[in-house]
């Protein structure tokens, strides 16, 4: 059987996007409570970073773009995409998503520092990570500039490009 429409809504895919992202984001800041050099601990590391954390990172970011380029492509209405862009055009939401990037620079930059010291958690990465599906939201509800088509250029038909003063000295 052939699907008519989309699998998930507008809001749903979002709402799945954003929730990912704040597991791949949370994997970060949970990972102090694992660190100890024993077996099970290594385990539970592997099991939150590689798998949890690094999966949930994946898949937020495809399902991200894969939400901008539904829009992009007219996947959904029109009235959902509205809708779905009075919710997150918001400019609290862009100040929201750069201060999230200059504190993961801070936290990279200063756990870089102290990595000499000892063992820092990577906070900085945590917050890049959110920061990141926030960005692809920003870009998602961006509207798509007109096209003019009547602006083209045949270069095949121009006469060459010439100067007076190729080779003199300035």
């Amino acid at each position: 059987m052939k699907r008519v429409g989309p699998l998930l809504s507008l809001m749903q895919q979002a709402g799945l996007a954003l929730t990912i992202g704040v597991i791949a984001s949370l994997s970060w800041f949970v990972q102090i409570l694992f660190r100890s050099h024993s077996r099970t601990s290594f385990t539970l590391w592997f099991l939150l970073y590689f798998v949890v954390g690094l999966g949930t990172f994946i898949a937020s970011i495809w399902i991200s773009y894969d939400l901008r380029t539904g829009i992009e492509s007219g996947r959904w209405p029109e009235t959902e995409i509205e809708r779905f862009r009075t919710i997150f055009d918001k400019p609290w939401l862009n100040g929201l998503n750069v201060t999230l990037a200059f504190a993961a620079v801070f936290f990279m930059f200063f756990e870089l520092l102290a990595s000499h010291l000892h063992h820092v958690p990577g906070y900085g990465y945590g917050l890049l990570f959110f920061s990141q599906i926030l960005s692809q939201f920003s870009m998602a509800v961006r509207r798509p500039r007109p096209r003019s088509t009547d602006q083209h250029i045949d270069w095949r038909n121009a006469p060459p490009i010439t100067s007076d003063h190729w080779g003199s000295p300035s």
